[in-house]
């Protein structure tokens, strides 16, 4: 007899038989992947817009006056660089995130295209900033092109990390 579950799923073995055993170094999915990857995303944009607040602080000038009190940049205005590339960079990875789920649960495989579709939602995110349809289209395919070609050369740089590793672990006489 089934449960509600396997009628659900699907699944012809038992309930459990049908998740693979994950161990603790696999990558998160579903919501976890989500969550993960925002935070991640969010993480690094509070880190550039710290970068960007700190550039954009006016200092003395080259004869040695300081500028006036008032002139200088207020905790809330640098909070605004931290905050809306926080947004931005968060915004970018969850719509990525939820771009590339979406098209991996349409075609049921995690493959090339799955990465373009990723890279097209979170291309769009950043392309509304630009306020115009063409700018917005041509950022969100260009991030999707590259998804797709980070996806196809494997994801990493470095394609074979054990004979790297070796190389660098080597003593050259």
């Amino acid at each position: 007899r089934w449960t509600t579950w396997q009628k659900l799923v699907g699944a012809h073995a038992p309930a459990m038989a049908s998740f693979p055993e994950r161990s603790v170094g696999d990558p998160p999915e579903g919501l976890a992947k989500f969550v993960c990857n925002s935070a991640a995303g969010v993480a690094a944009g509070a880190l550039y817009g710290s970068i960007v607040s700190a550039w954009a602080t006016p200092h003395a000038r080259s004869d040695g006056v300081l500028l006036a009190e008032e002139a200088l940049p207020s905790f809330t205005k640098m909070w605004r660089h931290v905050g809306g590339n926080a947004m931005i960079y968060g915004g970018f990875a969850a719509a990525y995130t939820i771009g590339e789920s979406t098209v991996a649960s349409f075609r049921g495989e995690s493959d090339v295209w799955a990465a373009i579709g990723g890279g097209f939602a979170g291309g769009a995110v950043l392309g509304m900033r630009a306020a115009k349809l063409a700018n917005a289209f041509g950022i969100a395919s260009g991030l999707g092109l590259i998804a797709g070609v980070v996806h196809l050369s494997g994801g990493a740089v470095m394609q074979d990390h054990e004979k790297v590793f070796a190389r660098f672990g080597t003593v050259r006489p």
